[in-house]
C-alpha cells in the first residue's frame, strides 16, 4: 500500500493499526529489505545435553512420572517447569494414569451371585442384557 502511494494514516485505517506500527514496519522493510520476523535468543539453557537425555531416558522408562520425580530422581537443580520443556521439545507429553476403582469383596460376592444365578440361562435371554462394567460414567 505504502508503494501505491498511500499514506501511513490511510494504511492504519485500512488495516486496523497504530500509525507507530506501519511506521515501524516500513522503516524495517527499508533497512532490511524485508518485513520478516526475527528469531528471538531466548535465555540460556539451564540443562546440559546430557542432562536432557537422562530426562528423556527417565520418561521412556516410566511414562507417568511426574515432573517434580524426575528432577529428584536426577537430582537435578532446574524448576518442574524445564523439564516439562525439555520432554516437550523431545516430543513428549504429559500422561495420567488412568484411576480405577478397586474392587472389594462385596463386589466380588455379588458378581459370584450374580453369575450363578443367571448360569443356566439361554441365548435368548443373555441377547436382551447390556453389560456396563466395563466403563465409568459420571453425570
Amino acid at each position: 500500500m505504502a508503494m501505491a502511494g498511500s499514506t501511513l494514516s490511510e494504511i492504519a485505517r485500512h488495516l486496523g493499526i497504530s500509525r507507530t506500527t506501519v511506521y515501524f514496519w516500513l522503516r524495517r522493510y527499508e533497512e532490511e529489505g524485508n518485513v520478516d520476523a526475527r528469531k528471538s535468543p531466548g535465555g540460556t539453557k539451564k540443562t546440559t545435553a546430557e542432562e536432557e537425555r537422562r530426562i528423556v531416558e527417565a520418561v521412556n522408562r516410566n511414562p507417568f512420572l511426574k515432573s517434580s520425580e524426575v528432577k529428584r530422581q536426577l537430582q537435578l537443580t532446574v524448576s518442574d517447569g524445564t523439564v516439562r520443556r525439555r520432554l516437550h521439545s523431545s516430543g513428549l507429553r504429559c500422561h495420567a494414569a488412568a484411576v480405577k476403582e478397586k474392587m472389594t469383596d462385596s463386589h466380588k460376592e455379588r458378581r459370584l451371585q450374580f453369575a450363578q444365578r443367571y448360569c443356566d440361562e439361554g441365548l435368548d435371554f443373555w441377547a436382551r442384557v447390556i453389560f456396563s462394567d466395563e466403563k465409568t460414567f459420571s453425570s
